[in-house]
């Protein structure tokens, strides 16, 4: 990569976490700038280092492509990749009704995504409280 006329070396990092555990089970570190051509490998490298295939995944838009979707849809991983952003005053995709025969996977992944923000809105049950929590102190140590 190049930035005001000299060379930049840049490396491209991989993290897989386990949700549940809170631990980092695959790491990665590349030159290859493009995160979708990193989603195969990663994935092999949950399945190895921890005996089994992730049930579902969440990635940034650099991980978007129509085939890491039907990847992760064909291992039978719910998969929740970021679409892109919006460009200014483009109106976000509806958020109900029927799916659209003619949708592409994109606009299924799109419609798919505002469904989990509106679950993560701090008046929701699953996330109710959590604003209390980012204030608290850290707590070390075995609480028993």
């Amino acid at each position: 990569m190049q930035s005001s006329g000299s060379d930049l070396q840049v490396y491209n990092y991989q993290l897989a976490v386990d949700s549940d555990h809170q631990v980092i089970v695959v790491v990665g570190l590349s030159n290859k700038p493009p995160d979708t051509e990193h989603l195969a490998p990663v994935t092999e490298r949950i399945a190895a280092n921890t005996g089994a295939l992730p049930k579902v995944m969440s990635m940034d838009t650099g991980h978007w492509s129509e085939d890491n979707a039907i990847y992760c849809a064909d291992l039978g991983i719910d998969a929740y990749i970021a679409t892109g952003r919006l460009q200014q005053g483009q109106p976000p995709p509806p958020k109900r009704g029927p799916m659209p025969k003619d949708d592409d996977a994109k606009a299924r992944m799109g419609r798919k995504l505002p469904r989990v923000q509106e679950r993560c809105h701090p008046s929701h049950p699953y996330t109710r409280g959590l604003e209390d929590m980012t204030n608290a102190p850290i707590q070390r140590g075995h609480q028993g």
